[in-house]
């Protein structure tokens, strides 16, 4: 008699609970599953095994422990991509907007050029402004989605929904695409001449 480790049996996702083992030479019943851990290739044994009992279904702890988590990684797979495209699609609707919000100003930087100003202290004004915008919605997302993980955790086994290093990825992904979409119409609208920017609608 002896005491085990704690073994999920028919799914990974169910708590433990306790179970019996008995010896097979002890047992009434004959044995229906047959547990063997070896250091070599598993497969090797199934001939040797085979002349003492019947087997059927022989599986390795790594195909089935695949097949016990093929639902969820299939799940895992498609909420990736969907996250993904929608990474793509926020990074394409943000850099569209910070680009047309700037473009929008080029009057407003000719005219600043034709007073004297420098074209570095433009792009700066520029940048701060419109990259004050997108750390306000950087932050709020980041809040919201902090809240709604709470609603995502009881679907999640073994894995924190509050990973650093997803959070801050997506964050510093949309910092950059507002950075490049704010610094690109900026600086060619101060590369222009003056009299040029005034005719701009």
């Amino acid at each position: 008699m002896g005491v085990v480790r704690d073994s999920r049996y028919g799914s990974v996702w169910q708590g433990t609970q306790p179970y019996v083992y008995f010896a097979d030479s002890q047992s009434d019943s004959p044995a229906n599953v047959l547990i063997v851990r070896t250091s070599g290739n598993p497969r090797n044994l199934v001939s040797s095994i085979a002349k003492e009992w019947t087997l059927y279904d022989f599986r390795t702890a790594d195909e089935l422990l695949n097949l016990a988590l093929a639902p969820q990684r299939m799940a895992a797979g498609i909420f990736g991509a969907f996250g993904l495209l929608s990474m793509v699609l926020a990074s394409l609707g943000l850099y569209s907007v910070m680009a047309y919000a700037v473009a929008r100003r080029t009057r407003e930087i000719g005219i600043r050029l034709a007073v004297g100003a420098r074209p570095a202290t433009l792009v700066r004004q520029v940048l701060s402004k419109f990259m004050a915008v997108a750390a306000i919605g950087v932050i709020g997302g980041t809040f919201i989605s902090l809240l709604l993980a709470r609603f995502v955790a009881s679907q999640v086994k073994g894995v924190s929904v509050y990973d650093r290093a997803t959070f801050v990825f997506a964050a510093a992904l949309l910092a950059t695409v507002a950075f490049f979409a704010s610094a690109v119409p900026a600086r060619r609208a101060a590369r222009i001449e003056p009299e040029v920017a005034l005719r701009a609608e």
